[in-house]
Parts: structure tokens; sequence; C-alpha cells
């Protein structure tokens, strides 16, 4: 049993790294400030960085810091407790069919109670959207 033990202790030490360390061939940067309760990050082909925040905006993070919005699901989105804007993925086909995927908890309306939704947003140039 303490042989078990002990293998578990070691498989735990392999797997978590020293607090506050980052890997080698990695450094630590602060790209943007302001973010209010992230969700997902995620870079477009092309490079852009989009950050999505928890209430209902999916932002750019541009690399001189700044912070654009590129879409606004405010009045979508349910963001109580641990609800909200979860996730963004863009299609393997972005170039050609400019498709993004939100995962979100979308509000009750008078017809349909809260639920879980994946939406599909069509990228019109370099701005946003068409549903």
């Amino acid at each position: 049993m303490g042989a078990l033990a002990s293998f578990g202790a070691l498989i735990a030490l392999a797997i978590t790294p020293a607090q506050g360390a980052v890997p080698t061939g990695f450094t630590h940067a602060q790209v943007a400030s302001g973010l209010i309760d992230p969700t997902d990050i995620e870079f477009a082909p092309g490079g852009r960085q989009f950050v999505a925040e928890e209430a209902g905006k999916l932002l750019i993070a541009k690399p001189n810091g700044t912070l654009t919005i590129f879409l606004d699901i405010l009045s979508k989105v349910d963001a109580t407790g641990e609800r909200g804007l979860m996730g963004v993925a863009f299609d393997p086909n972005f170039a050609t069919n400019h498709f993004v995927y939100l995962q979100y908890i979308r509000k009750a309306i008078a017809t349909t109670s809260i639920h879980n939704r994946v939406s599909r947003v069509i990228v019109n140039g370099g701005s946003c959207c068409r549903a």
C-alpha cells in the first residue's frame, strides 16, 4: 500500500507545475487590461486575438493592448452564477466561409426557458456580423 501511495505522490508532483513558474521557451507578458470576467481566448486565422467575456461581449485584443468590441450579445446572455458566454471557436474553413461559433447560456424569453446555445455568426469583411 505504501508503494502505491508513493507512486500517486510522484504522479501528482510530475503534473503540478511550480506556483508561478513559466515553462522553458515561454514568456509571461500582459497583452491587454480592462477585461471583465474573461472566459475564453482564441486566435483567428490571420492572428487576431479574440477574448470572450462572461456577460456577452466578444472582444479583439489588439497588439497595442487596446480592446475593441467585435460582438455584443449582452441582451441575449444569462450571465448569472457560472453562466454566460463561455466559448468561441473559428470554423476550420474560416478563410472561405467566415463562420465563428459561440457557446453561451441563453436568457429565458416568454416562450423558452434558459438553455445552452451554440450560435454561428458570419463575419463580414473584418467586422461582425451576419447571423
